[in-house]
Parts: C-alpha cells; structure tokens; sequence
C-alpha cells in the first residue's frame, strides 16, 4: 500500500505554502498506514475530537488514565508531538482531556480520516486504507471500543 499523506497533501490545506510551517514536520512525510496510526485514528473518532479552522486542535477524553497515557504515547511514537493531560472541566464526569496544539498534526490526522468538528452532527466514513486491511482494520475497532485498552498495553 502506497503513502497515504504526503507533504504536498498537507501543503494545500494552506492558503498559500509560506503559511506553512513544515521544516519541523518533514520527517513525518511521507506517511504510511500503519496498525498504531490505525489505532490513533479510532481512538480519535471514538473519544476524541479535532477542532476545525482556525483552532486545529486534538482533543481526547477519558477517564481513565491509562488510556490518556497511551494516546499520548502513540501521538509521540508516531509524530513525535506529546500533549497535555489536564482535568476536564466542560462537564461533571470526571474525566480528563489529553489536548495536543499542533496544527500540521491536527490536519495531517484530518488528512488521514479522522473527521473534524461535531461527529454527531456529520456524517463520515472509517476511511478506507482503514477499512481494506484486516490487521488496521482489527487495531482501529479495538481502540474505538477501548474496553480491552489493558489488554492491549499488556501486549505491547
């Protein structure tokens, strides 16, 4: 399987190429499917959320700690970015928001599959490098679900 964001996918996001700020980011391009991007991607579209223009922002909420420990470690793993885990404090569950500012990863993540804005309100799709292969497939319904997240720490 072929790339599935390269660096020009990105660059034409932006209203012109000197908006964007890509020297930090070139060694992310060009980006692969892969089993843990499967799996980001569907800890995002379960849990988790992209603010769209002008913010670009990820958001992940749980409220279990490990799960927000290991989103995060995927984020690291694979860009190189971590993020911030902070108390929750838009609504009375307890939970807490793993919030990465990084807006090339916001929309590189966009780029990927995972949907922006409100998902309750919008119609998307599991995107389709996900969806025509069983092993990406498998990682990103697992981590939709997150219930066997021990599981899955506890294999890797």
């Amino acid at each position: 399987m072929g790339s599935i964001v390269r660096r020009t996918d990105l660059i034409a996001l932006y209203k012109s190429s000197s908006f964007a700020p890509l020297s930090s980011f070139q060694n992310w391009f060009p980006l692969y499917p892969s089993e843990k991007l499967a799996e980001l991607c569907g800890f995002l579209i379960g849990d988790g959320h992209i603010q769209p223009s002008p913010r670009w922002r990820i958001d992940f909420t749980s409220k279990n700690p490990m799960a927000l420990n290991y989103v995060n470690s995927l984020f690291f793993d694979l860009f190189g970015v971590k993020g911030k885990i902070r108390p929750c404090t838009t609504n009375k569950y307890n939970t807490f928001n793993l919030g990465v500012n990084c807006k090339p990863l916001a929309r590189t993540l966009f780029l990927c599959g995972v949907p922006v804005g409100a998902k309750v309100e919008n119609d998307f799709l599991i995107p389709s490098w996900v969806v025509g292969n069983k092993f990406f497939f498998r990682a990103f319904i697992r981590a939709i679900f997150h219930r066997k997240l021990s599981s899955i720490l506890m294999a890797k």
